[in-house]
């Protein structure tokens, strides 16, 4: 195994469109770690940078001040207290720095920070660099004590990734009609007017925005029971729902006090709503969980936000209870993008795999970019790639590549043996055996929602710690292999042994389309197999092939 340092003084960061560059904030905190931490501790660099951050001038530092982080807070993290970074002074505040020039003088639990950074960075679609918010977010993806400190103030990296890496562009205005126009007297509501067929009333936009927050609350509470499997949620998101109904109907009293005897629901106009005919691309699509929890928890919090503003039109103690609910809200929220179960995008997608493909540009008959396009466009699930003999650089662009094309078929992308190739890359995860680091040792090295999958070789691999950390398996060799060598064969007993494994495991070892009924007659659900495929005339037709035996899954 390497080291994920090793990688960075021979590899240029790069990106789609030249040096990826850091922002003028980025470069004078990195370069001032570079001078003063000598320290290669994950959780120490990363404190310091915090303590950095802080101490800047930045959208960063102005959001960890806003959330009450202070130096104290986290100041209790670094060995050695942090400088003040106006010492500074030789970067151009004006220019931007290469990151390539900067990343070779950190350390290299530093480094691995800003490549995770650089991750995110990419993802951004506003950005052409590294800015503080990149590098926050980079942090966060770590498990340290600083993190869980942030963690505990409310700053958290599912929402850093949220704001860091939207994708929709701007929406075009929209034509509305009706007309605002002034009055005199701002403190006479009744003085505002709309020119529309329909006339205004608070009590529409109320019922609007009562139904956005009791539906997405409802969506939180399904998640809490059937996802999350969390009774303290669905406790606390059942008695919200509640509440939001009891208010509602004291609204109904109020407004039954003032002469205005029918309930909001009777301002209800469906029909004459354009609003319901707009709905944006990013609406439409949610690639996972934490997703849906995050949509739905912003949609409740918003609506609240309406509830409140609208609700002062009526009754004061309406509008502040709404504005209680909002902050219960908010901690609801967090609670929830803090469950591991919630942010797994991958894990979950892992759990529809049914044909792995292993490639090793040896084994293949073809071109191995055409095999790979070959694999994918024939339905493979999951590409591993597997090339013991490159050099570093060569395999790192190959597994770029490799995560690109996978992520566009919306497979897999899984990197054997070398996790700081699977990190760098934008890899899904890393293939380790059983003579590799441990997987609780590999996982410290990672983001935590990259997969870490194992292969086993006998019913106590199966059972043993390692197995029962790791992600999914790889059971086998089934049959013989001309891809690999093995001691002994384990055959199809071995799958017997484990059908009591919760976790995915794919079946492998020899598996082609002679031997594939057998497999799936033992209790396999998943396979993983390589110069049947990657070594046949037509990859894809083999691929498509054997996913028919998975059909029904």
């Amino acid at each position: 195994m390497h080291k994920i340092g090793q990688l960075f003084g021979d590899i240029e960061l790069r990106c789609d469109h030249g040096d990826l560059l850091l922002t003028p904030s980025v470069s004078r905190i990195l370069q001032y770690v570079a001078d003063s931490c000598r320290s290669e501790d994950l959780a120490e660099c990363a404190a310091q940078l915090v303590c950095s951050l802080l101490d800047e001038e930045s959208l960063a530092g102005s959001l960890l001040r806003s959330a009450g982080v202070t130096p104290a807070n986290v100041g209790s993290h670094c060995s050695a207290p942090a400088k003040e970074l106006s010492s500074v002074t030789d970067i151009d505040a004006a220019g931007d720095v290469s990151a390539a020039e900067m990343i070779q003088r950190l350390p290299i639990a530093v480094a691995r920070i800003v490549a995770e950074a650089r991750r995110i960075a990419r993802q951004d679609l506003r950005s052409e660099g590294i800015s503080s918010e990149h590098l926050l977010a980079a942090i966060l993806q770590f498990n340290t004590p600083v993190c869980r400190t942030l963690y505990q103030q409310g700053v958290t990296a599912e929402l850093m990734l949220a704001n860091c890496t939207r994708s929709e562009m701007a929406a075009e205005p929209i034509t509305v009609p009706f007309t605002l126009e002034s009055a005199e007297d701002v403190s006479n509501v009744e003085q505002f007017r709309m020119s529309s067929e329909m006339p205004y009333t608070p009590a529409r936009v109320l019922d609007a925005c009562m139904n956005r927050a009791r539906e997405g609350i409802r969506v939180l509470e399904d998640c809490a029971r059937f996802v999350m499997d969390d009774a303290a949620l669905i406790r606390e998101l059942k008695d919200f729902r509640h509440r939001l109904a009891v208010l509602e109907q004291k609204l109904a009293t109020v407004r039954a006090d003032r002469a205005q005897s029918h309930s909001i629901v009777a301002e209800r106009d469906v029909s004459g709503d354009f609003g319901t005919e707009l709905t944006g691309s990013v609406e439409r699509i949610r690639h996972g969980t934490m997703d849906i929890v995050h949509a739905n928890s912003k949609r409740v919090q918003e609506s609240l936000r309406s509830l409140e503003e609208f609700g002062k039109l009526i009754s004061p103690d309406f509008s502040g209870e709404m504005k209680q609910l909002r902050y219960r809200a908010y901690e609801i929220h967090q609670r929830m993008l803090m469950r591991g179960d919630c942010n797994d995008f991958r894990r979950q997608r892992l759990r529809r795999v049914n044909v792995c493909v292993l490639v090793t540009e040896e084994g293949c008959r073809h071109a191995w970019k055409q095999v790979v396009e070959s694999c994918l466009q024939g339905g493979a699930d999951m590409i591993q790639l597997r090339e013991k003999n490159l050099d570093d650089q060569e395999l790192l662009l190959r597994a770029e590549w490799l995560a690109q094309v996978c992520h566009e078929a919306n497979a897999l992308c899984i990197v054997n043996d070398r996790s700081d190739v699977a990190y760098l890359s934008g890899a899904d995860g890393v293939h380790l055996g059983q003579h590799d680091c441990q997987v609780r040792d590999i996982r410290r090295l990672i983001s935590p929602d990259l997969l870490i999958g194992l292969s086993t070789h006998n019913a106590a691999d199966i059972e043993s710690a390692d197995a029962r950390a790791a992600d999914y398996l790889g059971v086998g060799p089934v049959f013989p292999s001309i891809t690999k060598e093995f001691d002994s064969i384990a055959g199809l007993e071995l799958l017997d042994a484990a059908k009591c494994v919760t976790k995915p495991w794919l079946a492998i070892g020899g598996i082609d389309q002679n031997r594939v009924e057998r497999v799936v007659e033992a209790g396999a659900r998943r396979i993983a197999v390589s110069s049947a495929v990657i070594g046949a005339e037509e990859p894809g037709r083999i691929v498509r092939t054997l996913r028919e035996w998975f059909n029904g899954d």
